[in-house]
């Protein structure tokens, strides 16, 4: 017998088929499993679309992973199948064996968009189990999901068969990765449980249906109860109609920079070709200098200017009580937000958020009725999500400006009300990991002297400072920014190795949430008014819990609708407005400006007056610290040995600006997804 005689006597195995027809067949399988990796793309941003509301951008390098993966799986699959296969018989038909190998590549292509998924099942279920009881349950975790993949894989495949099982299969186990990514606190919670349970049954169900009256009944079982699944979750989260405007209302746009120094935002915004292109965009505003964050993170002073309470009064912090654990606490429903009151009194709400920390379920969101988070690929994405945790690629867990910009405009293309708008955007750029841009040089990058981490962040802020004037320009287009009250703010600012603070003390020379010297609790504040006619610098002490009160007061919505926090709150309206004569209506001054630091590292909390700091260290061995600011600016020189009476009596108004506070209502520690917490840990946030 002939060797292409005993070939065919064995049927298609690769033991014993000639070379050139198994690489043949092998290139075919994963040109199959190419393909279903792309669809494993077109998969996870339907359902993110879905679910979520929006497409995740990818770019060509991160897309390309998808077909390269799915490559790999279908030469895997192929290989398997050749080996396994039965022998063909050998009267068999031409037409027979095309009709079979037809049906081999389909299947093929089903089990490879499929096991696509495999990767990003194990690695979630291994960071659930490692967040529940460390490594060795992390490791049992993915041990146990391996097996329920497996069995979930056969079980449709005996149903529905071997194209149209696995291809259900992946579907379920795409929405239900992605819905656990974007629209539930836990994989535990009650609503993604039974969300996974829904999507089962619907697997089940469209299986069942695809072998007695065909596929295409059972893909459009399972579209229609995924389409009805996405309808409910967004009228759940859906929030309540807003009364009746107060008129004459102003558009009231808050725009935040994260992460932004006020000294290198006040250098770029002096010395570089986007700051001058900025200040152009942006127009005549008033400049606090001496404005001070309410803590070194994001959560706490974001939620101190949506609620006007110092983090000690509003809750979301991250809990003491759990720091190993890296829990959170979400704002209480017994805390009133910014949002709800603007609703409250007839503004449309809307926000869209560039960092990944002020999530939904943060409690954060409450009051906007549209509420956009946009995290990056490697978080939105199951597969890029696997692929980041194990550094096969860049890690991008936000989105960049024109990210930001382009939310926006589809935002407001769709909008059809007339009602004012009361907007929130929060660009993330200067935040690490930071990105390097086309840019020329300018002198606003350092010079010569810069570190090469000082020149890149100096250059991102020239970036999200370029890419804030084009979105004014889009806002100024759709008629929202002439006559807009508008506060620019950011959260926190940045330490920098080169601000020289002493590592023995605070373990880490970059980032933010460990300590509160100026480098990260002085931010950078423009307010701008339909009034606003000529810049001006305002050297009053100005706290993030000033601009509840503040904004409120410049749209003209009356206390009667939402009541003001007041006590040592002082809204700066009353500054900004002028009288016909042209003379500043008298206006309270702060004295006291409260800073806490309770996410990293021993807790502090910070006393600013106009001349003088505090830093008192409530935990660990530091001693206490004091700085004459006035003076000292870069906060240098400790006089807490030399002024000691000062010392003492910075520390007498601080307790008792201290007690004087209300305890928060009471909030349990929020759920966070793994996703969430990846993004979260990423960041540097735990």
């Amino acid at each position: 017998m002939s060797d292409s005689e005993r070939n065919e006597e064995n049927g298609a195995r690769p033991g014993r088929m000639a070379g050139g027809r198994f690489l043949l067949a092998l290139l075919g399988a994963g040109a199959a499993g190419a393909a279903g990796g792309l669809v494993a793309w077109g998969l996870d941003q339907a359902s993110t679309r879905a679910l979520a509301g929006f497409w995740v951008p990818t770019g060509p390098r991160l897309l390309a992973w998808y077909p390269g993966v799915g490559a790999a799986c279908g030469a895997t699959v192929g290989t398997l199948s050749m080996l396994f296969a039965p022998r063909a018989g050998r009267e068999a038909t031409a037409e027979d064996e095309g009709t079979s190998r037809h049906h081999r590549a389909l299947s093929v292509f089903a089990w490879s968009l499929l096991l696509v998924y495999l990767l990003p099942v194990l690695e979630r279920a291994e960071l659930v189990g490692l967040r529940i009881g460390g490594p060795a349950v992390g490791i049992a975790g993915a041990a146990v999901a391996l097996v329920g993949f497996g069995l979930w894989a056969l079980v449709l495949r005996a149903v529905g068969g071997a194209v149209c099982g696995p291809l259900l299969a992946a579907v379920a186990v795409c929405a239900g990765l992605v819905a656990n990514r974007t629209v539930v606190a836990s994989p535990f919670a009650p609503a993604a449980l039974l969300l996974d349970a829904a999507l089962c049954a619907a697997a089940l169900l469209a299986a069942y249906a695809s072998r007695s009256r065909g596929g295409r009944i059972a893909l459009a079982t399972a579209g229609a109860l995924l389409l009805t699944a996405s309808a409910g979750l967004h009228l759940v989260r859906r929030g309540a109609s807003p009364e009746t405007v107060h008129d004459p209302a102003p558009d009231v746009l808050l725009l935040v920079v994260d992460t932004l120094r006020a000294d290198v935002f006040e250098e770029v915004l002096r010395s570089s070709p986007e700051g001058e292109a900025f200040r152009r965009a942006f127009g005549p505003a008033s400049r606090f200098p001496s404005t001070v964050a309410a803590a070194p993170w994001t959560a706490p002073s974001m939620a101190s200017i949506h609620t006007g309470l110092y983090p000690r009064e509003h809750g979301l912090v991250r809990s003491s009580r759990h720091r190993d654990l890296a829990a959170f606490t979400h704002l209480s429903q017994e805390v009133p937000t910014l949002a709800e009151g603007m609703a409250r009194a007839g503004w449309d709400t809307a926000a869209v958020v560039a960092n990944p920390v002020l999530h939904r379920d943060s409690g954060i969101a409450r009051g906007f009725e549209h509420y956009e988070v946009l995290a990056g690929p490697t978080v939105k994405l199951p597969l890029l999500t696997a692929l980041a945790r194990l550094r096969l690629v860049t890690p991008r867990f936000y989105q960049p400006a024109p990210r930001v910009r382009a939310a926006l405009r589809s935002y407001l293309d769709a909008r059809r009300s007339d009602r004012p708008l009361f907007l929130w955007l929060h660009w993330m750029d200067p935040h690490d990991p930071l990105f390097e841009h086309d840019l020329p040089d300018s002198p606003a990058d350092g010079g010569a002297e810069a570190t090469a981490l000082q020149r890149l962040y100096r250059r991102e802020v020239r970036f999200v400072l370029a890419e804030m004037a084009r979105t004014i320009e889009l806002l100024d287009e759709r008629g929202l920014w002439r006559d807009a009250v508008v506060v620019l703010v950011s959260d926190h600012g940045e330490m920098l190795p080169s601000d020289g603070r002493d590592k023995r003390l605070y373990g880490k020379l970059y980032g933010h949430g460990h300590a509160l010297y100026d480098e990260l609790v002085r931010v950078p504040l423009l307010i701008r008014t339909p009034e606003t006619t000529a810049d001006a610098e305002r050297a009053q002490l100005v706290h993030h819990t000033d601009l509840h009160d503040t904004i409120l007061d410049l749209a003209g919505v009356p206390e009667t609708a939402v009541p003001r926090i007041g006590r040592d709150r002082v809204s700066l309206a009353s500054r900004l407005r002028t009288s016909s004569a042209g003379i500043e209506e008298p206006a309270r001054q702060r004295r006291l400006a409260l800073s806490e630091a309770t996410h990293r590292g021993p807790a502090q909390r910070a006393l600013r007056t106009a001349e003088w700091k505090l830093i008192d260290h409530l935990e660990g061995d530091a001693r206490d610290e004091l700085y004459a600011v006035g003076e000292d600016p870069e906060e240098v020189s400790d006089l807490s040995a030399s002024e000691t009476e000062m010392l003492a009596a910075l520390r007498r108004r601080l307790d008792e600006l201290w007690n004087g506070l209300d305890d928060p209502p009471f909030t349990s520690d929020a759920v966070l997804d793994p996703a969430t917490r990846r993004q979260l840990e990423a960041l540097g946030y735990l």
